[in-house]
């Protein structure tokens, strides 16, 4: 299985191949003994969110095909959020800890550790609600699955791609001029959805020219952390505050919102030169340079 366009099939055999492994992957997780609800959770998603950068790359030139799917995929993974935010919440308070570990006590917020313990075990305690969630799921991803198979394209080579690919670094390129011009949760999340797509996007055309890409890929990456541990802060201070009963004020819970608020700060600025480096270049231009990657890549195959 490989989540990368081929040299030797047409853009709409990538796409419909593509679209089928990572679907047959997410229901093989789905019956992995090996994996636990939460890991079983995170992984499936996943495959929705790849899924989406794969019909973004595409969409274009099948845009009511698009919509239909990425609707479809954004509801599949939505019915399984509940399992997973309340894990992922707990899973960067670990990780706010981890990096201000030679700063703190190793039992400070051992309280507060403890409630968002007590409120993922009670989220996943239904087992049979998330039973039901996960073949509802399951049967949300055969009905895609049977679709992409008969998946088709108005276009073929690069302008399969082209339009998609150049549509989303323009969007992100916009993201971050308005994320630093003023500042905030939704702006900053918006500009890591671009970043995500795009990282996706050259993983996809990675092997149009494998070792400069795989380079870009590595930063895309970088950054794509950057901001999705900047996200999951925001998420988590939105769960201490939304839930008032289970975290009422204290000089512990000011305290901890005080470090939360001081590593988003540094997750921003680490994101801002990396993000300038990657959105140097103007969408037209980098579209044509993909494309001449693209040419190169067919003649080399000799396509």
């Amino acid at each position: 299985m490989s989540y990368r366009f081929k040299a030797d099939q047409s853009a709409e055999q990538n796409l419909r191949r593509i679209a089928c492994e990572q679907i047959d992957s997410a229901l093989e997780e789905l019956d992995d003994r090996d994996l636990d609800t939460h890991q079983t959770v995170h992984q499936v998603r996943k495959r929705c969110k790849k899924l989406r950068g794969l019909v973004r790359l595409t969409r274009p030139r099948f845009e009511q095909t698009y919509k239909l799917e990425n609707r479809a995929l954004r509801q599949a993974a939505g019915r399984l959020s509940f399992a997973r935010d309340a894990q992922a919440v707990l899973e960067t308070f670990d990780e706010l800890m981890r990096h201000y570990a030679a700063e703190l006590q190793p039992e400070s917020f051992a309280a507060l550790r403890e409630k968002l313990v007590q409120r993922r075990d009670e989220r996943a305690a239904d087992s049979d609600k998330v039973a039901d969630k996960l073949e509802a799921f399951r049967q949300d991803m055969q009905a895609v699955r049977e679709r992409a198979e008969h998946w088709t394209l108005d276009a073929k080579g690069y302008k399969a791609v082209a339009g998609g690919f150049k549509k989303v670094y323009k969007r992100g390129r916009r993201a971050m001029a308005k994320a630093y011009a003023k500042p905030n949760t939704e702006r900053f999340h918006e500009w890591r959805k671009r970043v995500k797509y795009h990282r996706y996007h050259a993983r996809l055309l990675q092997d149009l020219w494998k070792k400069p890409i795989k380079a870009y890929r590595k930063e895309l990456h970088q950054l794509s952390d950057y901001l999705g541990d900047e996200h999951d802060l925001a998420v988590l201070a939105e769960t201490l505050n939304g839930e008032p009963q289970r975290f009422p004020p204290s000089t512990d819970l000011e305290a901890f919102h005080t470090l939360i608020t001081r590593r988003r700060n540094e997750l921003r600025a680490a994101a801002e030169p990396l993000g300038r480096k990657i959105y140097s270049s103007k969408p037209k231009r980098l579209e044509k340079r993909f494309g001449d990657y693209w040419a190169a890549w067919q003649d080399q195959a000799g396509g």
